[in-house]
């Protein structure tokens, strides 16, 4: 589907820094899809972002599950054809900044899984999306600090 709407996927963006960025594009015209793994949060988020007058549509998403990701993909695909933009926004911090000689393995791993693996299911699973798109972009956001 062609407009001249960018259409734009955000990760994580039900609250914090991804829900800004959600707030600005979509008050600069962008059509917002909302990646939420919390229903209930995203449909709160998504309805906010309507009161604003932005056209935003929640995509239930898990970036560390690889079938949640793939059905994302799937119903973006179905729905509109192609994306875009994709902001991998998701991201927190699980090992609380231990040194490495200490911090707890299972930890490291649900940052891995969260922050890299997360990332790279996300660009394999929507590339197609975005390769059919005139003018499509990747940003990948990262800070110094979780929630």
């Amino acid at each position: 589907m062609t407009t001249a709407q960018p259409l734009t996927l955000i990760t994580g963006a039900n609250r914090g820094m991804g829900f800004e960025i959600a707030k600005e594009l979509g008050a600069k015209g962008q059509r917002i899809l909302l990646g939420a793994r919390n229903a209930e949060k995203g449909t709160q988020a998504v309805e906010q972002l309507k009161q604003s007058g932005i056209d935003a549509t929640l995509i239930p998403l898990d970036v560390t599950d690889k079938q949640s990701v793939q059905a994302a993909a799937d119903r973006i695909a179905t729905d509109y054809g192609s994306l875009d933009i994709l902001i991998n926004n998701a991201g927190a911090v699980f090992d609380g900044r231990q040194q490495p000689s200490v911090v707890n393995t299972d930890q490291m791993r649900q940052d891995f899984d969260l922050n890299y693996f997360g990332v790279v299911y996300m660009c394999q699973a929507f590339l197609p999306l975005l390769k059919k798109a005139p003018k499509a972009k990747i940003i990948n956001v990262s800070s110094m600090m979780g929630p």
